[in-house]
């Protein structure tokens, strides 16, 4: 077993006193490391802690996968399920052959809100559609319902968020709970995850780290507005809790060993990573071949959750196993 060089850890943290986040490191059930730096709240000078919750943005696209492995694994739904025969809503130029594996593998070609190749100002989305009035996933389908297909259902990879609010909508009419009920009940609390969940900017719970955009000449401001965490990202965790959820997930008390292993199974090998996700220096994490699974990227044993988003950790971990 590889054994982790605190001191070299340690050091390479202090390095970068920008870093504001906190970093827990297990490995065969024992904590190996654990960190807080940099401040939840900038205004009050509220240092974080091993209890702040953050916002994790797509990360909790893997809490919306596990939920639909959940249903499939109950036969309430399957793999190869079409959109139009478990969501009646009409979808008026979407290729009637796109199925839930397409939604989870990032394959369906389905018009993106947000398409993170081709915008790189999320606020901009407000201009048109209120944040105040988007609560559910069905919210968002004006968004992007009435929208043409990029390209046919399994024809190539391309990231996309609202791939994930169907997904959403799908284990709504499922299930007959709101999403963000479902997936605390049957993913979050099966993992003892207590301190984490979905809850609204406006509207946060103590520990809870507000975003921060950093402006010209050292200013800055939160990001916070009035919308609701959904099925494409937005949940908000501990650092503790995600060490739960991990132990949980790969001792198979989520799922079954089965759809564990098929969640976890690349399912598109070779993903382009696009000129624009580079810029967001992904050879900082990984310089292999990426693939996608139905809920994460993966670069030969490692897996992250958005190679070119999470920019958390100074260096990668495996830097220091040795």
């Amino acid at each position: 077993m590889k054994v982790l060089n605190i001191t070299q850890l340690q050091q390479q943290v202090a390095s970068h006193p920008e870093f504001s986040g906190v970093i827990a490191i297990e490995q065969a059930g024992s904590n190996l490391f654990e960190h807080a730096q940099g401040y939840y709240n900038r205004s009050e000078g509220l240092r974080n802690t091993l209890q702040t919750r953050f916002g994790i943005a797509s990360g909790c696209k893997l809490f919306t996968a596990i939920a639909i492995c959940r249903l499939i694994e109950q036969d309430l739904l399957a793999f190869d399920t079409k959109l139009k025969d478990c969501l009646p809503i009409a979808f008026p130029h979407i290729n009637g052959d796109l199925t839930i594996h397409h939604l989870l593998t990032h394959t369906s070609g389905i018009p993106d809100y947000f398409d993170e190749a081709t915008m790189s100002d999320f606020e901009d989305l407000w201009k048109e559609y209120p944040m105040y009035t988007l609560k559910r996933p069905s919210d968002f389908l004006p968004m992007f319902q009435h929208g043409r297909m990029m390209f046919e259902p399994g024809e190539q990879f391309h990231y996309n968020n609202a791939g994930f609010i169907v997904l959403g909508m799908i284990i709504e009419q499922v299930t007959g709970a709101p999403f963000s009920t479902y997936i605390e009940e049957h993913v979050l609390r099966r993992c003892d995850m207590v301190d984490s969940g979905y809850f609204s900017l406006d509207c946060l719970p103590k520990n809870t780290a507000f975003g921060y955009i950093d402006e010209d000449g050292g200013a800055w401001r939160t990001n916070t507005y009035s919308i609701q965490s959904g099925a494409d990202g937005g949940a908000y965790v501990t650092a503790p809790d995600m060490t739960k959820f991990w132990r949980a997930l790969l001792r198979y008390q989520i799922l079954s060993e089965a759809y564990t292993k098929l969640l976890l199974k690349p399912h598109v090998q070779e993903v382009a990573i696009s000129e624009e996700a580079k810029e967001y220096e992904v050879s900082f994490y990984t310089n292999e071949p990426v693939a996608y699974t139905y809920s994460v990227f993966q670069s030969q044993d490692q897996y992250y959750w958005m190679p070119w988003e999470q920019e958390v950790l100074p260096a990668k971990i495996g830097e220091f196993l040795q």
